[in-house]
């Protein structure tokens, strides 16, 4: 085998000399035609390469990389050099234009699987998500994406469901649209509990959990300023999911029984109500169920009674009403586990618990998840 830095000055007649070019770093350098059917490096990337012979067929400039059975092995530093392709003999320089015509046929082939995948995913993500269809506001009841309906689509959609009877809320009828700001401003002009108890659901002691809630008969609010929007709700026939803002510019989100006869607010979720306050948990750290409304989050925290996290996992549970969080623990792969996270899928959720402590608990912010009462914060059975 020959390298280029051994051919004698005296063989490089001009007419003696012929053009190569490596295949790997495609550099043009000249040899002896003599040594054709021979092995040399490139002098640039050293690759071993295989001159061709004149009877091959082979154009001049070609050269391929060489097989070792070719031509002997090339050392350089005491090492064999490897090629890094293959070439069949006869095979000269026109195959580096090879690897483009390769890629536009390539790019042909995978564009339109990469595009058929794209649909494959985008449909198996409609199936998995299908049945979840609907959007949670910071009322934590589901609310459609899509605008409220007109008065025309309303009632054809409520007789399609057999809700015969339901009244529908329709934001282009001025009446309406009236009434329910009228609404809202009699329930934020309200100074006390027992004057906001009309404009409130009736549901069981409602003005026991209003005066503890509020600290007492006395209310603080700022009056109503205007109706952001208000829309009918899938899955909750009868009631509206609202935003409005009031005097101080802030921002409030609920849920509203709206029928013909009245216009009621679910309060409880309106205000993300819990049975105690995490102070109140503390200090009593109960051993029957507590109801508590929640965002619930995964995380990574074990001691005490549940320092065991291949049982346990641990869930932040953050109400808005409270300054820090406290930690829940559910028992992996129950069934309260697998409705809490919808198996897998959802995080970061708004949520009713049913809570307890252990007894002897040594910490009063880590608790038990005895069960889940109802997603979102609006007690559906109640409605």
């Amino acid at each position: 085998m020959a390298n280029i830095s051994d051919v004698s000055i005296q063989s490089l007649n001009p007419k003696n000399i012929a053009g190569y070019v490596c295949p790997s770093c495609r550099i043009v350098f000249s040899l002896p035609k003599d040594m054709d059917g021979n092995g040399t490096n490139c002098p640039s990337c050293e690759h071993l390469l295989t001159i061709p012979h004149r009877n091959d067929g082979t154009s001049e400039l070609g050269v391929y990389v060489s097989n070792y059975s070719h031509a002997d092995l090339a050392v350089v530093n005491n090492k064999a050099k490897k090629s890094q392709r293959s070439s069949k003999p006869a095979e000269h320089h026109e195959w580096v234009r090879a690897p483009q015509k390769h890629l536009e046929r390539g790019l042909k082939i995978i564009i339109p699987i990469g595009l058929v995948s794209l649909i494959l995913i985008g449909g198996l993500a409609f199936l998995l998500l299908g049945n979840n269809d609907l959007s949670q506001n910071d009322t934590g009841i589901a609310i459609a994406d899509s605008i409220p309906l007109d008065s025309d689509d309303s009632i054809s959609n409520v007789e399609a469901s057999g809700n015969l009877g339901i009244y529908s809320y329709d934001g282009g009828d001025e009446s309406q649209v009236t009434r329910v700001e009228e609404f809202f401003t009699g329930m934020f002009a309200a100074k006390t509990v027992d004057a906001m108890l009309p404009y409130v659901s009736p549901v069981k002691n409602i003005r026991e959990k209003m005066v503890k809630f509020y600290k007492g008969e006395i209310l603080s609010q700022s009056p109503f300023k205007r109706l952001e929007f208000a829309q009918n709700t899938p899955g909750y026939p009868g009631y509206l999911t609202f935003r409005t803002q009031t005097q101080d510019y802030n921002n409030h989100v609920g849920v509203i029984n709206y029928s013909k006869d009245k216009v009621l607010l679910d309060w409880e979720s309106f205000v993300a109500y819990s049975d105690m306050s995490w102070e109140e948990l503390a200090e009593k750290r109960p051993t029957d169920p507590v109801r508590v409304r929640v965002t619930a989050k995964r995380i990574f925290y074990y001691n005490d009674e549940f320092t065991d996290d291949a049982k346990w996992q641990a869930v932040s549970l953050n109400s808005p009403n409270e300054q820090v969080d406290i930690y829940g623990y559910v028992l992996r792969n129950s069934a309260t586990f697998q409705r809490l996270f919808n198996f897998g899928l959802s995080d970061n959720r708004k949520i009713i618990l049913n809570v307890f402590f252990p007894e002897g608990a040594k910490k009063g912010n880590q608790v038990y998840i005895d069960s889940v009462v109802q997603d979102g914060w609006v007690i559906k059975e109640e409605l």
